[in-house]
């Protein structure tokens, strides 16, 4: 399956690192119950964590302005769709969650994403 394209400014980048990183911390180390696909996402949760961080540092360490293009798999779309909520009172982060919504869309004829 062909991986989708997801453009992320710096800030963006960052702020879609704290939320991964802030959800493993509420639910997976302080042993939170999880549902079994919530479980199933942390394994892709933490490959976007690693391969973003990796890009944002080659991005921070170029100087460049340009956003950030990130491939998400199918099952890392399904993951954050899964686990991480937006804020009402974080604009960027929606900015970025809305556009991954939009990427999902893509994958309608596997199943629906819609909520």
């Amino acid at each position: 399956m062909e991986k989708q394209k997801v453009e992320l400014s710096r800030l963006g980048a960052h702020v879609f690192l704290n939320a991964i990183d802030t959800w493993i911390y509420r639910n997976v180390v302080t042993r939170t119950i999880l549902l079994p696909a919530q479980i199933l996402a942390v394994r892709h949760l933490n490959s976007i964590t690693k391969r973003l961080n990796s890009k944002l540092l080659l991005h921070t360490l170029n100087c460049s302005n340009k956003p950030i293009l990130f491939s998400l798999s199918v099952e890392e779309i399904v993951s954050v769709q899964l686990t991480i909520q937006h804020e009402k009172d974080n604009p960027a982060l929606l900015k970025v969650l809305g556009d991954i919504h939009q990427r999902s869309l893509n994958f309608n004829q596997l199943a629906p994403f819609s909520p």
